[in-house]
């Protein structure tokens, strides 16, 4: 009776458990190597022929696990990513390309060769855009600045930051700002010089890389290196670019911020970098006419004996949109600033925090370092007026070297991301869907044996000197291409600053040797943040003592 009575339910439910049954394992085998809601999709006999996936797909989510999980460890994920690619490539003969998929978002392909990376940058530079992905997760803060932009847009803001790049800037730069801040720093530096006092050198070289570029950039003084409390705008933009890259690797990152305290806590780092930035603005703004009538508004860097000289926001604020002829409004002023200040304060000082790493990390190197500068420099003068020159600075090889070979190690941008606007086939073969994401590691090229040779995990400056062969061949040093070393970008948008963050970054660097011994306290906790670049979590911690003039000189052990 029992059975009797159970056999109509069985005769209802089974029927259903079965389409329920037969309906997940089609949406398993349709979603097997697909997130939902995934699109463009790269047909399945693509991806095996020229694609590979990160371990741990799962339907459904895709590679969503494998983000969450390596988030905080994504560069060292590229680099593995990037060494799997080198197998297949050695072993299998095939190349192939790393294709990351996640819910709610484009294929993300990523790359270290260098051959993509031309396609992308300069072969290929007018399929490949910014594109809306970026630019909607960035938007509240970079807005229509020039990193965030495509087009005419862009192609105005670089044309008009041009006019401050050049050489003749440069020598004045290192002459009168780097010189005079690098004043303050000095004495900052030795106020805790032979004490148990530890400070944070990264906050120190954030400090002077936004005081020397304010002043460069918008003619705005800013003193912050003085000060010896925390600066609002700094916490906030370092906060708030973590929270971007944030938002890169979520979908749907707009409703968990919704849902979240994440967006209030992010409205207020925008709306004090934003303070900040129309601050500058708003000054400068009220001095305008005033300005144009004092120097007739000749669009020139500097006026013979005038005391005033044209900066960057000068410039910016004469541009005019190329479709409507108008000049920006104060809000487009405020992105430029912001985007600016990106690339003048935080990348050349983390390359210098980063440099002081692995000089304290490679000792024989740092006593290469000593070696070069002791030779060019006499002990400086206890006044400390005798700042090098910027000729000096780039005849320094060695210093030069030692630079370029930690950006190569930790490259201040360690990855960039286009997105397609068009279909397209790269060299390899492979098709790339419109709207498609690409995506280049230069920290994982930087360690990429197939570029760098065996010793690519060493840091040797040795190998930016050019060398000679047992022939007399003298060769170049590496590298041989732009795309090969991309850490500041590649093509068409190279970035503008680089003779800048050269110079300025080897200045400090030499500066701050000459006059002291910088060793890092507890160096193998250092590591990095996530971020729009790379800055180190939590700063680095030094201890400073000085060098005195009974010290004896470091032994010069090799010509260069």
């Amino acid at each position: 009776m029992l059975a009797n009575s159970a056999s109509p339910i069985v005769t209802t439910v089974l029927p259903w458990v079965a389409v329920a049954s037969t309906a997940a394992a089609l949406l398993c085998y349709r979603y097997w190597d697909d997130p939902i809601f995934h699109a463009p999709r790269i047909p399945r006999k693509h991806k095996d022929a020229f694609f590979m996936a990160p371990p741990g797909r799962m339907p459904f989510i895709g590679d969503l696990r494998f983000v969450v999980a390596n988030f905080f460890r994504m560069h060292d994920t590229d680099v593995e990513l990037s060494q799997e690619i080198d197998r297949i490539r050695r072993e299998e003969g095939r190349k192939v390309l790393c294709c990351t998929v996640l819910p709610f978002t484009p294929p993300i392909i990523g790359t270290s060769d260098p051959e993509v990376v031309e396609h992308i940058l300069k072969t290929r530079f007018d399929v490949y855009d910014k594109g809306p992905f970026f630019f909607t997760r960035t938007a509240d803060i970079l807005g229509h600045g020039i990193f965030a932009v495509d087009g005419k847009e862009w192609h105005t803001q670089r044309k008009t930051a041009a006019l401050i790049f050049n050489v003749r800037n440069f020598r004045d730069f290192v002459s009168v700002v780097f010189a005079e801040e690098m004043d303050t720093l000095t004495s900052r530096l030795a106020s805790v010089a032979d004490t148990d006092e530890h400070i944070d050198i990264q906050d120190l070289f954030f400090r002077f890389t936004l005081d020397s570029f304010s002043r460069i950039g918008f003619g705005e003084p800013l003193g912050t290196l003085a000060q010896a409390e925390p600066i609002p705008f700094a916490t906030a933009f370092d906060r708030a670019q973590v929270h971007l890259v944030w938002r890169f690797d979520t979908p749907l990152w707009w409703l968990i911020e919704w849902l979240s305290p994440k967006a209030r806590e992010h409205r207020r780092n925008v709306a004090t970098i934003k303070s900040f930035a129309r601050r500058i603005v708003q000054k400068r703004l009220a001095k305008m006419e005033d300005n144009d009538e004092q120097l007739g508004g000749h669009d020139v860097t500097a006026v013979e004996g005038s005391s005033h000289q044209f900066d960057l926001l000068h410039f910016l604020m004469r541009s005019k949109d190329p479709v409507t002829g108008e000049m920006p409004n104060l809000d487009q002023l405020v992105d430029y600033v912001i985007s600016f200040i990106i690339a003048g304060r935080d990348t050349t000082a983390q390359a210098l925090s980063w440099t002081f790493l692995m000089l304290h990390r490679n000792p024989g190197a740092r006593r290469a370092l000593l070696a070069e500068i002791d030779a060019a420099f006499p002990f400086p003068d206890d006044d400390g007026s005798d700042h090098p020159s910027y000729d000096q600075i780039r005849a320094l090889k060695y210093a030069n070297a030692v630079f370029h070979e930690t950006l190569r190690l930790y490259p201040s941008v360690p990855a960039n991301i286009k997105q397609a606007n068009a279909p397209d086939i790269l060299p390899s073969g492979a098709p790339i869907p419109k709207s498609a994401l690409l995506v280049w590691s230069p920290y994982a090229m930087g360690r990429s044996t197939a570029i760098w040779g065996p010793d690519a995990a060493e840091f040797r400056p040795e190998r930016w000197l050019p060398t000679t062969s047992d022939k007399g061949i003298v060769r170049a040093p590496a590298p041989q291409s732009a795309f090969e070393y991309p850490v500041f970008n590649a093509g068409p948008r190279t970035c503008l600053g680089k003779s800048m963050a050269e110079v300025e970054g080897v200045f400090v660097l030499v500066e701050v040797l000459r006059r002291f011994h910088v060793d890092v306290v507890d160096h193998e906790s250092v590591t990095y943040d996530r971020s729009l670049t790379l800055p180190m979590r939590g700063g680095m911690r030094v201890a400073i003592t000085r060098r005195t003039r009974s010290e004896p000189l470091a032994p010069r052990q090799m010509e260069w």
